[in-house]
């Protein structure tokens, strides 16, 4: 999707905001909004555990375990919960971004909205062809080989599996894919020279390889994070 195919909600001809957030809230319709900056939204991990000296249940906390990179002018759906705040509010700030910027698992925590700028009304968008035809969902066919083998990934670990597994389990599927997996797997190389193991990797190196070309840790996990939210 493109900005070009978006309109403000304020600019529609005859529905209001108020009917549009209606319509979005239930289903009815999708709402976006654009990132004004580029960020980095941090996620903290949160494992409970039996303590072994007193049986008593604790809570350990790992900071920023998770991440996902924003860029200016990109798009991001709004979820329902979010549309739901905007609705009674107006606004979507603070602590209820979080509605808007979803963790990876359950176990995860959005770390800080400080540096995200509030969600107001004027950047809330519906796409144009809402109104001419039937919502669709993008074909996964249409979509490149890495980002269809996360999709296999997620639908066969399930959404609570850390960006590791997936990886591990995309790998171990490339050295011998098999039935319809093959059409994308076959692109994928984890051999070639500058490729670095993910649990190895820094952010900004690359982890494996379509088509020649890089998807850094950084991108793996940006990907993983949104798939799993469209799931």
């Amino acid at each position: 999707m493109k900005i070009d195919d978006l309109e403000r909600i304020s600019n529609h001809k005859t529905l209001s905001d108020y009917d549009l957030l209606i319509k979005g809230a239930k289903g009815s319709i999708r709402l976006y909004s654009l990132i004004k900056e580029d960020i980095d939204v941090y996620y903290d991990l949160v494992e409970s555990r039996i303590c072994i000296d007193t049986g008593e249940p604790i809570n350990l906390f790992y900071d920023k375990e998770e991440s996902t990179a924003y860029t200016r002018g990109e798009i991001k759906e709004l979820p329902i919960p979010a549309i739901d705040e905007l609705i009674l509010h107006s606004k979507l700030e603070g602590n209820n971004l979080a509605l808007m910027f979803l963790p990876p698992t359950n176990d995860h925590k959005l770390h800080s909205t400080d540096h995200i700028a509030a969600i107001e009304l004027s950047n809330v968008y519906f796409d144009k062809s809402s109104f001419t035809q039937p919502l669709a969902n993008k074909s996964p066919v249409n979509k490149k080989p890495h980002i269809r083998a996360i999709i296999a990934a997620i639908e066969h670990l399930g959404v609570t599996a850390t960006n590791a597994d997936l990886y591990s389990w995309i790998k171990k599927e490339t050295n011998n894919p098999t039935g319809a997996c093959q059409s994308f797997f076959n692109y994928l190389d984890f051999d070639d020279d500058g490729i670095v193991t993910f649990n190895a990797a820094q952010k900004g190196e690359t982890v494996l390889k379509y088509d020649d070309k890089p998807v850094t840790k950084k991108n793996f996990q940006s990907i993983s994070s949104r798939e799993k939210q469209s799931v």
